[in-house]
């Protein structure tokens, strides 16, 4: 019986036939031999022909056989970044998490890496978002995946790195980023502290439960204001502040139980601290230590975010805001810093409010809170000072300003 699976010639040399198919059997510059499978004789032609002349630039690279799943979990053990500032540790975990999750394995099981594309990565934010996973979460399950691919490219692994440019967008719903970036309103402001009042006179609270709602409250106010992030806030300590209590560098953030550098080097930054805040952090700090966390525990130890989120929870419930976070404080904060001071805010520019924030770009602030920046058109009446007139008045003549000059000299004298 003959073999099924034997190379049979074909009228064009290096293409063989194999039951439905062609192959393509040819050389790369360090003569090892490369295999290619077509479907028909002419897409054959075409793959032996884009060989060829790969190779005769110097351009061949053999694309990688090994399965993605493991090829990213082997990726992320020695991945270093992509900055001078290289990579975190705990990001590296994060990643490690991220690949080790099991829709992660199932969804891209006996997928090589060479064989990925554009609709993989489509289908697994698809995926996620019906674990009931919020569009942040699924951005960052997915950026390893993206940096994963990068690599491979840079490495020549694979010839075009398929998840370049992809967007998830779709898969997370329409307006999924402006909802993320949802604020509180001057009145939701005042519920929600008003709901930490009342927390903090029930009746049979302990001596650590009250502590811990003042502090909670204070966190809030103070995130609201300043817009730290709730890492950032946690990590400070009484010798971050400047010029008394006007200003605080942010030099460090808390994430995970660890503390560390902020996100990046824009994130290292001074905040003005409003007066209002400073007399409550005045009246806080008592006879506290520069080295003293300004956020502690019933213990005196610093604050977690365990500890703050198990106050914030209940009380912003109470207030019947269940949606909003610590991180709504820094939304919050963004939206008055944009809004015009006719209207309450400080009327502060993007590279201000990029200052502000700690973001890396006035760009990215823009896109971040664009639909928190007022779209109503200033009036046009400052062009008339602008111009040098006013409605209906005429520039004078010659004569006309001689004869005033002479008018203005006779008065004073």
């Amino acid at each position: 019986m003959a073999d099924s699976r034997k190379l049979e010639k074909t009228r064009v040399a290096g293409i063989y036939k194999r039951e439905n198919r062609y192959v393509v059997i040819e050389r790369d510059n360090r003569g090892r031999q490369v295999k290619r499978f077509a479907e028909t004789l002419q897409e054959a032609r075409n793959v032996k022909a884009s060989l060829r002349a790969d190779v005769a630039r110097g351009e061949f690279r053999p694309n990688s056989q090994t399965p993605f799943v493991t090829y990213a979990r082997e990726w992320v053990k020695t991945y270093a970044g992509r900055t001078s500032r290289g990579l975190k540790e705990q990001t590296r975990k994060d990643y490690e998490a991220a690949l080790a999750r099991n829709e992660f394995g199932e969804h891209f099981r006996g997928l090589k890496v060479s064989e990925l594309e554009a609709t993989d990565l489509e289908a697994y934010a698809e995926v996620l978002k019906r674990k009931g996973l919020t569009p942040r979460t699924i951005r960052n399950l997915i950026l390893p995946l993206r940096l994963c691919l990068a690599t491979a490219h840079q490495r020549r692994h694979i010839r075009f790195n398929p998840f370049a440019g992809v967007k998830v967008a779709a898969a997370m719903g329409t307006g999924a980023r402006e909802d993320d970036a949802r604020a509180l309103t001057q009145a939701e402001i005042v519920t929600l502290l008003t709901s930490f009042d009342r927390a903090a006179k029930v009746k049979g609270l302990t001596a650590a439960e009250l502590h811990h709602v003042k502090q909670t409250r204070l966190l809030t106010l103070f995130l609201l204001q300043t817009g730290c992030r709730i890492g950032e806030a946690l990590a400070l300590t009484w010798g971050d502040f400047e010029d008394g209590l006007t200003s605080v560098r942010i030099r460090r953030r808390t994430y995970k139980g660890t503390t560390d550098k902020p996100k990046s080097k824009y994130g290292e930054r001074s905040v003005p601290v409003s007066p209002l805040v400073r007399k409550q952090l005045r009246a806080h700090r008592g006879s506290a230590a520069k080295a003293t966390h300004l956020f502690l525990n019933s213990d005196g130890k610093p604050l977690d975010y365990s500890a703050a989120h198990r106050v914030f929870r209940p009380v912003a419930d109470a207030a019947g805001l269940k949606w909003a976070t610590f991180h709504t404080c820094r939304h919050t904060c963004a939206s008055w810093l944009f809004r015009a001071r006719e209207k309450g805010g400080l009327g502060a520019s993007a590279p201000q409010v990029q200052k502000w924030l700690g973001h890396h770009s006035p760009s990215f602030t823009l896109e971040r809170y664009v639909h928190l920046v007022p779209s109503d058109l200033p009036t046009a009446d400052g062009f008339d000072r602008l111009l040098g007139a006013t409605p209906g008045a005429t520039r004078p003549t010659e004569h006309r300003r001689g004869r005033r000059a002479a008018s203005t000299a006779e008065v004073a004298a």
